[in-house]
């Protein structure tokens, strides 16, 4: 549950972004560091932190593969992403003991 609305409040984020223009860099063609990690702090902060301030999950990380070739066919932007979902207790086991004295 927390995965599907993760990938699709991703989507959503980043959606806009498709079709749009991007600086890269004039060696290599690929996406520079800085437009790598305003991606990653983007889709956090609307995706991941909001989630775990929701309760949804406990932790998620959005990663941007810097290889991301955005001049050459197909022009992708490779995004990946980890969750740390939250934990469920079902019962709480334990035992007591009785003593005369401590």
């Amino acid at each position: 549950r927390a995965h599907d609305k993760a990938v699709r409040d991703l989507r959503t984020c980043l959606l806009p972004e498709v079709k749009s223009t991007q600086p890269v860099d004039s060696a290599t063609g690929k996406l520079p560091q800085a437009m790598v990690t305003y991606y990653e702090r983007l889709a956090d902060d609307a995706v991941f932190n909001k989630m775990a301030a929701e309760g949804l999950i406990t932790a998620g990380k959005t990663t941007v593969d810097p290889e991301s070739n955005l001049l050459i066919s197909p022009r992708e932007l490779h995004v990946s992403f980890v969750i740390v979902p939250t934990g469920q207790i079902d019962e709480i086991k334990g035992f007591i003991n009785l003593k005369t004295s401590i």
